[in-house]
């Protein structure tokens, strides 16, 4: 038997195997040093950034073409300017790149734009044809009873004016 230095004279320099004659589970060593072993690692792709929504483009051109229906009425002034202010942060939003499709954001400004306008006009004859009503005494009622039933001679209904 050969000795080994640090083996007292009388022991195996192997060490003992599991009890009973059974067999060690371990495997045997891969291609790579123990410890180390990593799976193969494949290409990864970065994964596609989303696109930038512009929700703020498409509320300006809702609320543009709200703007535009209702633009006879005060309320269609009022959105009109709500759809141009949307409009114009949404196109600045697109030229900073942080949204994407303008295409609707100038929609937006353009209907906003369009209601602003027609409201104006709308309001401009109302109020045109109430001072020229007033003026001319169409609203005063017992005025034009006495002028249809005096010929329409004012002479005779000063008193109601």
């Amino acid at each position: 038997m050969t000795e080994f230095p640090g083996v007292a004279p009388g022991q195996s320099s192997v060490p003992p195997g599991p009890p009973g004659g059974a067999q060690s589970l371990s495997y045997p060593p891969g291609p790579y040093p123990p410890g180390t072993y990593r799976p193969p690692q494949y290409p990864q792709f970065a994964p596609v950034p989303p696109r930038p929504t512009n929700g703020l483009a498409v509320a300006s051109l809702v609320v543009g073409i709200v703007a535009l229906v209702t633009s006879p009425l005060c309320i269609g002034l009022g959105l009109g300017v709500v759809a141009v202010a949307m409009g114009v942060t949404a196109r600045r939003r697109v030229k900073r790149g942080e949204a994407a499709d303008g295409g609707p954001a100038h929609a937006g400004i353009v209907l906003g734009s369009m209601a602003i306008v027609i409201g104006l006009v709308v309001g401009a004859i109302l109020v045109a044809i109430f001072v020229i009503g007033i003026a001319t005494d169409q609203f005063n009622e017992t005025y034009q009873h006495c002028l249809l039933e005096h010929n329409g001679m004012s002479q005779y209904c000063e008193q109601y004016r």
